[in-house]
């Protein structure tokens, strides 16, 4: 679910200070201690096309608020905030199709 950025909250400066933030590989852990791979930063392509114009800017916004442990970041067409995959890592699957849901059967 995104929300409008004049209807909620910025990210925290920081990032998130959750348990399972990041770990010294730059990849961020589920509440169980499992690692989220590098390949599953990448949108899953049935919920953003590779193809899509804003890919590119939407992948970048993405690779930046996740270096920087931002949870959220500003979607560049609508300017709804989108969760970042570290962030969906970190709890079960919601089923409310995530653009960057890391829990997708991957081909």
């Amino acid at each position: 679910m995104s929300a409008s950025p004049t209807d909620a909250e910025p990210p925290l400066e920081g990032g998130e200070t959750a348990e399972g933030g990041a770990t010294a590989e730059g990849g961020e852990t589920a509440e169980g201690g499992e690692t989220l791979p590098q390949e599953l930063l990448r949108p899953h392509p049935d919920r953003l096309a590779p193809d899509d114009p804003g890919y590119d800017e939407i992948c970048a916004r993405h690779a930046a608020a996740v270096a920087s442990e931002q949870p959220l970041y500003a979607d560049p067409v609508t300017g709804l905030w989108v969760m970042t995959a570290a962030t969906l890592w970190r709890r079960p699957c919601c089923e409310n199709g995530c653009r960057h849901c890391p829990h997708l059967p991957r081909r």
